[in-house]
């Protein structure tokens, strides 16, 4: 069957820009013009550009580092303190490197994505991507002299990576040339790079196979020892890892192909099981001695485990200090921090950092000191960061209130989804909400690659929401992480269609309750998510009145064919292959629009810089509703790269205020 709007795919191509570019037009006119726009965007952009908020760091060998963007720093300005000072009141701030004097004098839209470093060493590789898109050029920068190092490393636009071994030796994954392309478009060899070679003279030292999804590199440390890895990823959930050695030959780590490996502690690697192995639970963080590399398998007898999941718990993920193994532990959908122990017995016990049942989150460690930064945060409560250097913990800044927290509060329910399985999900109302079918409710979902969606502080949910009036409700569908890797696993694939089940036996659920009504329900989803609400839209529209689907994967016959859609062949299944094709012909949004059924006014928002989702699903599916009758609203920025909205604060701003103005013209009483 021919597709007609095929021609949307030209990413950057003059006919499929100027459609995206008048049809944006439109769309802006149609939100700038509502009276609520200009108060809606100002209170966002205050909220975005405060001078006064609170600014998130990472640690590194000593020193805070923050990226911090306002009115005046439209791009941001990198910039670091030391631990001392950031614990103060008034911390004194060192300007590294000046993004908007860069892009201005370099004439490019530059945007700082990070940087590669290495303990004790002044130099580190900093990212520059244009328009935040996932490709980025790598520079080495001089810390000291706050500049780019003459004649030192340099990695042309790619979407490779960097990692040091030394001041003179490098690892590269560069995409740079077709030879060095997975099917996916990323990196599929490791180069060892040394100081003062071009980087084609660079020696090939690993070759994953065209078909991976990709193959990259990292340099972990355990208590200062110097361990150089390189991972091949042969599908999104299966994957070989390899110690690099001092000769730079390769020796393979034992663990199962689809365990996720955690920084290694104290002589020994760590390790999630997707599946059940050998005696252990699936979602279980398992210990080994590193005396294992040169076996071909590992014995159970060899292994400790170091924490086993729940039913309602799941580990979400794991960190380190120089002393100390931290776990962030998912209960009911809450996180808590742990810390894990062996006792004198060679066992692992865990400690809980926090006696309470709030939500924590690990926010920054510095695995070169006995520092870490813990945030304690809920829908209704602002963020605060806690430190804790070695087992003293100090109350160190907190986010200010921005909006009346006091007026709300959360319940969370359960409802059965079509297949009888219980599903959980969090509602963010006002404490005398009327129970009358008429309450706007902003419905939000993932439900894919085992990402969990757990309680956040959202200054503008809260402002431009529940304040003016809107429910929040926070599903927790399968395929997402919340409850482990078989929450995941049972909406991947041929169960895809569980996710949407999930999602719409919420919708349901919300509408019995009385706490909103078709006319007054809303969803909203990005990436995977937009696939969410674009699905659930195609099977049931009668059950929504307002759609915000934001940088969506939504043409799920040809996903596969817009880089890097190969990748997620794991989570999706294969359109060529006819079992999965005639799966996905069932949920794909774009080839279920019919001319018939009444669909809600969708709202489309992608970005022309969009490397990762190609902004070719949403112009497809807005073009293709628009000629079969149905009303939409497009809008797509020209930079903001997959997380959408726009590089700059006003961009963003104003972005995010088209989303509230949708909603209040949607859903309003």
């Amino acid at each position: 069957m021919t597709d007609s709007y095929m021609w949307l795919e030209d990413r950057n191509g003059a006919q499929a820009t100027a459609w995206a570019q008048t049809e944006s037009a439109t769309t802006k006119t149609v939100f700038e013009n509502d009276p609520r726009f200009a108060q809606t965007s100002q209170e966002v952009l205050g909220i975005i550009a405060d001078p006064d908020k609170l600014a998130m760091v990472e640690l590194f060998d000593g020193y805070a580092y923050n990226l911090w963007q306002d009115s005046t720093h439209q791009r941001g300005i990198w910039r670091r303190t030391t631990i001392a000072s950031y614990k103060s009141g008034n911390p004194q701030w060192e300007t590294l490197l000046d993004i908007d004097d860069l892009a201005a004098k370099e004439n490019q839209p530059w945007v700082f994505r990070g940087c590669s470093r290495m303990p004790g060493y002044d130099h580190c590789m900093v990212l520059l991507s244009k328009n935040n898109q996932d490709a980025a050029e790598i520079r080495e920068f001089s810390i000291s002299k706050k500049d780019f190092v003459p004649g030192g490393f340099f990695v042309p636009e790619n979407k490779g990576g960097f990692d040091w071994i030394d001041e003179n030796h490098a690892l590269i994954f560069p995409t740079l040339a077709p030879d060095q392309l997975t099917d996916s478009n990323y990196a599929r060899k490791v180069y060892l790079w040394t100081r003062g070679e071009d980087i084609s003279q660079a020696k090939q030292i690993f070759e994953g196979k065209k078909e991976d999804v990709v193959v990259w590199t990292w340099v972990a440390y355990d208590q200062g020892e110097k361990l150089p890895m390189i991972g091949r990823m042969v599908n999104f959930n299966e994957s070989e890892k390899f110690l690099v050695k001092a000769d730079g030959t390769l020796e393979q780590i034992p663990i199962p192909k689809d365990a996720e490996m955690s920084p290694p502690y104290k002589g020994m690697f760590l390790f999630t099981l997707r599946n059940d192995w050998k005696g252990f639970a699936a979602g279980s963080l398992l210990s080994v001695s590193r005396s294992v590399l040169g076996q071909t398998d590992i014995d159970p007898s060899q292994v400790k485990v170091v924490y086993a999941p729940s039913l309602h718990s799941a580990l979400e993920g794991t960190t380190v200090t120089s002393e100390r193994l931290y776990l962030l532990i998912n209960e009911n959908v809450r996180g808590q921090v742990y810390e894990a122990k062996l006792d004198a017995t060679g066992n692992w016990q865990l400690d809980k950092v926090f006696n309470s049942n709030n939500t924590f989150y690990i926010s920054a460690i510095d695995s070169f000191s006995d520092t870490a930064i813990f945030q304690e945060e809920g829908y209704l409560q602002p963020r605060q960061l806690i430190m804790r250097e070695n087992t003293a913990l100090t109350n160190l800044k907190k986010m200010k209130s921005y909006f009346n927290e006091g007026d709300f509060m959360t319940e969370q329910f359960w409802v059965k989804s079509k297949d009888g399985v219980d599903i959980p999900y969090t509602v963010v109302r006002n404490k005398n909400l009327a129970y009358d079918g008429k309450n706007p409710t902003l419905l939000y979902g993932y439900g894919g690659f085992q990402v969990s969606r757990t309680p956040g502080y959202s200054p503008v949910i809260g402002k431009e929401w529940l304040e003016k009036g809107g429910v929040f409700v926070m599903s927790n569908i399968r395929g997402g992480g919340e409850f482990g890797p078989k929450w995941h696993i049972a909406a991947m694939k041929e169960n895809k269609q569980k996710s949407y089940d999930d999602f719409i036996a919420v919708a349901e659920d919300l509408i019995a309750r009385k706490i909103t009504s078709p006319k007054h329900l809303g969803i909203q989803g990005g990436s995977n998510g937009g696939l969410l609400v674009g699905a659930v839209t195609m099977q049931r529209p009668d059950l929504f009145n307002a759609v915000v689907c934001q940088i969506p994967l939504l043409d799920m016959i040809r996903y596969t064919k817009l880089p890097p859609g190969a990748s997620w062949m794991d989570e999706y299944g294969d359109p060529e292959d006819p079992k999965f094709r005639e799966i996905i012909l069932k949920y794909s949004p774009y080839q279920n629009i019919t001319r018939t059924k009444n669909y809600p006014k969708i709202f489309f928002q992608t970005t022309q810089a969009d490397d990762r989702v190609h902004p070719g699903h949403a112009r497809k599916m807005a073009a293709k509703m628009k000629a079969y009758g149905h009303d939409v609203l497009f809008f797509e920025s020209t930079d903001g790269g997959h997380g959408g909205g726009g590089v700059k604060p006003e961009d963003q701003a104003r972005a995010s205020a088209y989303v509230y103005v949708y909603l209040h013209q949607q859903l309003a009483k």
